[in-house]
């Protein structure tokens, strides 16, 4: 993974059920970029998301390189369904501290 993005909404116990949602946002030949969400199974409520930016690496040459024909394949199926929902309004968000606000004192 080359970069991660994640909001914690609202906590979970650690037997609670919980379902997770993926969306596919974007791809091209050698990185993925993802977006999941995790509910409380039962009550619902929307508990994390997750936004990623992940890198396909060859794991012999221990370098970056371009998804196998049928990885594309099955992305580019999964884009066709992902790329007609709505995106998420925590997609694309930045961090950072503002450098006119800074304080030290």
């Amino acid at each position: 993974t080359m970069e991660v993005h994640v909001h914690y909404l609202q906590e979970l116990s650690l037997d609670d059920p919980i379902e997770v949602h993926f969306r596919l946002l974007d791809f091209d030949a050698k990185r993925v970029h993802f977006f999941e969400e995790m509910y409380h199974a039962s009550e619902g409520y929307l508990a994390a998301t997750s936004e990623q930016l992940g890198l396909h690496v060859d794991m012999e040459s221990r370098r970056s390189s371009p998804f196998p024909p049928d990885v594309i394949s099955r992305l580019e199926s999964m884009y066709a369904q992902h790329s007609r929902l709505e995106v998420p309004s925590q997609v694309g968000h930045t961090i950072g501290i503002p450098k006119s606000k800074r304080s030290l004192s």
